[in-house]
């Protein structure tokens, strides 16, 4: 067989064109394919990241809480206390740290029930 012919290197071009405009096109449609799935990505990752800290955030204002009702009922059986001798002052700042805070009220009366029995 010789020498392709010209109408044989047209067609032969035009495969190859075609081939590269194919290529050309799968890889931008999947740069926009993985450019969507990132942006779907980080999108739930912002959701999940919000989520978290108004979670957080109403943990922290529950626990505030429960550490000044805590204190409050602390305060309300030393001012009952009937017992001899004196008790100490227990100062709790609730909002700086109502973990600590929390123990300490619960240690403080604890030291109350003892010292009423």
């Amino acid at each position: 067989m010789g020498r392709p012919s010209d109408f044989d290197t047209l067609i032969a071009r035009g495969v190859a064109d075609a081939d590269r405009w194919q290529a050309r096109r799968f890889r931008r449609l999947l740069r926009r394919g993985l450019l969507a799935v990132l942006a779907v990505l980080l999108a739930v990752g912002l959701a999940c990241g919000a989520a978290w800290h108004a979670r957080q955030a109403r943990d922290r204002r529950l626990q505030v809480a429960r550490c000044e009702t805590r204190a409050a009922l602390l305060a309300e059986r030393t001012r009952d206390y009937k017992g001899g001798g004196t008790l100490p002052e227990t100062r709790v700042d609730c909002a700086a740290d109502p973990e600590q805070g929390l123990g300490t009220l619960d240690r403080a009366l604890a030291r109350l029930e003892r010292a009423g029995d």
